[in-house]
């Protein structure tokens, strides 16, 4: 059976994962919840663990749990009224630098979400053109402010100088994605904890006696990446390992050539002895037969030079989402709630700032992520 590390711990974030589940989807006292197995399932981690910790809130009323009749909302659980005022916003722009259908969204969800808390608004998915976005997004504004538009944005991602540009705005802003130092008191965020997996997939493989780690980055790197990075960078740093420990490579989204740069790299005399990919799933277009994990090819690439993998090669990585019920057989940092469970977070805050003005409201918001290991690693 997998595990999930430091389980004490995680048992705070789990209690504070249903505080939060119960409110977005707005129950009542007295309303079915789920059951141990369910939970544990929409949260990503082993129906023993799920039991105690809805046993721990059970103790404090949060949930009230009856034999052979099921688990309901409980007395002290902090609800949300179903009949609270919801601030219309008549449009909402996802804004994205790829097409959805090579990211990891899921439009149909989101619309779902969103017409859930702004019933009636329209929802627009918008790949942002490369040559000019930052003017692209400038005349989006323009045309709500010369409308009348209540609208609202969700960028997912996208470069530093079109948050400074929407930050001035004062329209309502919710970025899915980690922010600069420059804009983040005017823009409300939700990201992973990046911090704490790159140092999490880090002290893993120092314990396994891995002391040659190369960490594989996109090409173009964005705010998460940074930190991500220099979280690992800290990380082997602070365990007394050399600078020349480290290795870094920028590769290409483009399966061949990463391929490649992948196989150059474990053929040096000095190869590393495991390996930290920032990518997971590797997307081509629309056909998801073409689409290949970066774990597995790398695990592939180190079999046909001869390497083998877990023994001389650790292949380690971030997964960017909740921990499917079939995770590949590689370390790796998860999160804890689903996708549709964040979209829920990211709707109730988009509404906040509608409701409260933009600036007023901003916070950045970190989902907590785990470390899971396979038996076999």
């Amino acid at each position: 059976m997998a595990t999930v590390t430091k389980l004490d711990s995680e048992l705070g974030v789990l209690t504070d994962l249903v505080r939060s589940d119960i409110q977005a989807r707005r129950l009542r006292p007295g309303d079915r919840y789920f059951t141990a197995e369910e939970a544990g399932r929409r949260f990503g981690v082993p129906r023993a663990v799920m039991n105690k910790a809805m046993r721990v809130l059970s103790d404090s009323e949060v949930l009230v749990r009856r034999q052979k009749a099921g688990t309901f909302i409980g007395p002290c659980a902090e609800t949300v009224s179903a009949s609270s005022k919801r601030t219309p916003l008549t449009k909402i722009f996802v804004l994205t630098t790829h097409s959805v259908a090579g990211t990891y969204v899921d439009a149909d969800d989101m619309i779902e979400v969103f017409w859930r808390e702004f019933p009636g608004a329209s929802v627009e998915f918008i790949r942002l053109p490369s040559d000019s976005p930052v003017e692209y997004v400038r005349d989006l504004i323009d045309r709500a402010g010369a409308n009348g538009e209540s609208v609202g944005f969700l960028p997912i991602s996208i470069p530093r100088k079109i948050y400074t540009l929407l930050a001035g705005s004062q329209l309502p802003v919710v970025v899915m994605g980690s922010l600069g130092i420059e804009v983040a008191a005017s823009l409300s965020s939700v990201d992973g904890d990046y911090v704490a997996a790159g140092r999490m997939l880090v002290e893993y493989l120092i314990a396994q006696g891995r002391q040659r780690i190369s960490v594989l980055m996109p090409e173009v790197w964005l705010q998460g990446d940074n930190l991500f990075f220099e979280s690992i960078r800290q990380t082997m740093g602070e365990a007394g390992l050399p600078v020349t420990s480290l290795c870094v490579r920028s590769l290409p989204s483009d399966q061949s050539e990463f391929a490649e740069n992948v196989r150059l790299l474990l053929q040096q005399e000095d190869r590393p002895t495991a390996i930290i990919s920032r990518k997971g799933l590797m997307r081509r277009g629309k056909n998801a037969s073409h689409d290949v994990w970066a774990p597995a090819l790398i695990a592939e690439i180190a079999s046909s030079v001869g390497l083998s993998v877990p023994d001389d090669l650790i292949v380690a990585y971030d997964l960017g989402r909740n921990l499917p019920e079939k995770p590949l057989p590689f370390p790796c940092t998860h999160r804890f709630e689903s996708w549709s469970q964040t979209l829920e977070k990211v709707a109730q805050m988009l509404h906040e700032v509608a409701s409260q003005g933009p600036g007023k409201s901003a916070k950045q918001v970190l989902l907590p992520v785990a470390l899971y290991v396979p038996d076999a690693a």
